[in-house]
């Protein structure tokens, strides 16, 4: 990627955080509520050298890890905790806007389109309502950041010359849709990226089966989601457990009319066209909140 490219994107980046060099932070709602008290006592737990388990203050205390919240076991936030929370989470929002926006433009690219196109591409997912409004929702705003990576590196590994049918796929490159797929996963919130793993693997499906075996290919796959599985589990495994005890495990009250409330309902289709048919913030009269 040419520097003039990368000053663009970084350019547009540092102008949409306006408010945080003007040392402002979008504190609404569960960015509120829920993300910066957790992730004060994870710093607090992280520099004592605790690892935070259990969150005392937390009504009659709470298995916070496994609340799959946000993630304490994500390796940026890790290393960025021991600066103080004012600072690491504005930064953790500003390098994954440029890490999202620098993906997409990539894959765009590798994908044939010119270079106008691909920074238009990239302004248009990064600074997209979808992303953007869910920046109060940080476990799925830093996951989606890492969606382009994953088709990027789906992209790459199946446009080079692949193994003879009977051969494995090179370690390097399981490794690399291991990781990118598992990742996201350590940032606490699991339906996201648990959506973009099936669709990064289906896009795997689809370009890797022209050119080797369906059954090779799905033996990639499995190999892949092994790994993913593997790096993920720190998060996963705590929060199946703890699901079992929760209103969505199999005592628990949690219905099908539950789990559709936030469900794109049919008199939504005119957003297809008219994106701010019900309008925006303030003025919103659809189903839900807008975010949902």
């Amino acid at each position: 990627m040419k520097f003039a490219t990368s000053a663009i994107l970084l350019i547009c980046t540092m102008i949409v955080f306006w408010p945080i060099w003007n040392g402002r932070f979008y504190l609404t709602g569960d960015m509120r509520d829920v993300t910066i008290p957790i992730e004060s006592f994870f710093r607090q737990e992280q520099l004592a050298g605790r690892l935070p388990a259990w969150m005392p203050d937390a009504a009659f205390g709470f298995p916070i890890i496994a609340a799959a919240q946000i993630g304490f076991f994500y390796p940026p936030s890790l290393i960025v905790r021991f600066l103080p929370i004012f600072i690491y989470v504005p930064l953790l929002v500003v390098l994954h806007t440029a890490l999202a926006a620098i993906g997409t433009y990539s894959f765009a690219r590798r994908l044939g389109q010119s270079q106008s196109a691909s920074i238009l591409t990239a302004a248009c997912v990064t600074l997209g309502a979808f992303v953007w409004q869910h920046i109060t929702h940080l476990n799925i705003y830093l996951a989606l950041a890492w969606l382009p990576w994953q088709l990027l590196a789906v992209k790459k590994i199946t446009q080079k010359p692949m193994a003879a049918p009977r051969e494995a796929l090179p370690s390097g490159a399981i490794g690399v849709m291991g990781l990118v797929i598992g990742i996201p996963f350590l940032i606490g919130q699991l339906q996201i990226p648990a959506l973009m793993a099936g669709f990064s693997l289906l896009y795997y499906l689809i370009l890797a089966s022209q050119k080797i075996s369906l059954r090779t290919t799905l033996t990639h796959i499995m190999l892949i989601s092994l790994l993913g599985a593997a790096v993920a589990s720190a998060q996963v495994l705590p929060t199946l457990e703890l699901v079992k005890y929760s209103s969505r495990g199999a005592d628990g009250d949690f219905d099908i009319i539950r789990a559709n409330q936030h469900s794109y309902p049919i008199y939504h289709l005119p957003t297809l066209v008219f994106p701010r048919f019900f309008g925006q913030d303030n003025t919103y009269w659809g189903k839900r909140l807008e975010i949902e």
